[in-house]
């Protein structure tokens, strides 16, 4: 096998050297590719939004519409790749990933790595993304305003560290900013007042998890729904009397019994 490089390999070679030799400003160029991120974010969306279209057409215009929109499909791809090879060339990564988990927000990831996170969320059709709140007022606010940028809500979740107030400084910083309630965690954190913080919060709150759990005085237990301390049938009632829109999933975190399907 030969050493050699092959001509593409010095090609490539010299695009991710490029922003060195011709000495770019490297924070001009740190704004310019999270811009540039963006539109490849973008362009990724619309790729693959283009290629449904191309799968799903219907009626008289079939045949013309087939072509046409593989025509733009593959215009998008070469686009695709010459607005990531630019990335490269002033000397940064092109996000690639499709795929993306609540780390996506926390207080190391880049403004274009959130940025996407939030995109590909809409797209998907999210109404709001989750995460641990960071106890941090300034990534708090960060992500509020970045929120109001992309239409895109942040639930922020806790465990045994919710408090009545605990999400009061991050609701107050932006309208996109909201609860990810955790009613299990609230009560074996020792809180007595959830019904009254829902009660407050309920048009702040994105979304609840709800599973039953014990006070710390009954060992703050997993336990199976009706066994424990959480008010499930008072809450998801006075969600139903009062007509409250967030969602309430149903989390199964008590160890389930050899001799249950509950799980199945």
């Amino acid at each position: 096998m030969s050493n050699d490089l092959t001509t593409t390999q010095m090609n490539t070679i010299n695009k991710a050297t490029l922003s060195n030799h011709l000495k770019l400003d490297s924070k001009e160029m740190a704004k310019m590719s999270d811009k540039l991120n963006d539109l490849l974010s973008d362009y990724h969306i619309f790729y693959q939004n283009v290629r449904g279209f191309h799968w799903n057409v219907k009626g008289e215009n079939f045949f013309d519409l087939h072509v046409r929109f593989e025509e733009l499909y593959t215009q998008l791809y070469q686009n695709i790749d010459e607005l990531a090879e630019r990335i490269v060339t002033i000397g940064f990564v092109p996000l690639h990933s499709y795929a993306f988990k609540p780390n996506a927000f926390g207080m190391n990831n880049t403004d274009a790595e959130i940025a996407y996170g939030m995109k590909a969320a809409k797209a998907l059709g999210a109404s709001h993304v989750t995460l641990e709140h960071p106890s941090d007022d300034a990534h708090t606010l960060k992500l509020g305003k970045m929120g109001e940028q992309y239409g895109m809500s942040i639930g922020y979740h806790g465990h045994e560290q919710e408090t009545f107030g605990f999400w009061d400084t991050a609701i107050a910083q932006s309208p996109k900013n909201g609860l990810n309630l955790d009613a299990g965690h609230y009560i074996a954190a020792g809180q007595t007042d959830l019904i009254p913080l829902i009660e407050k919060q309920h048009s702040r709150i994105l979304s609840m998890h709800t599973k039953d759990r014990t006070t710390p005085a009954h060992g703050k237990g997993n336990v199976a729904w009706g066994s424990g301390d959480t008010p499930i049938p008072q809450l998801l009632k006075m969600m139903k009397s009062n007509k409250y829109k967030f969602p309430a999933t149903i989390e199964i975190e008590y160890q389930i019994p050899e001799v249950s399907d509950a799980g199945k």
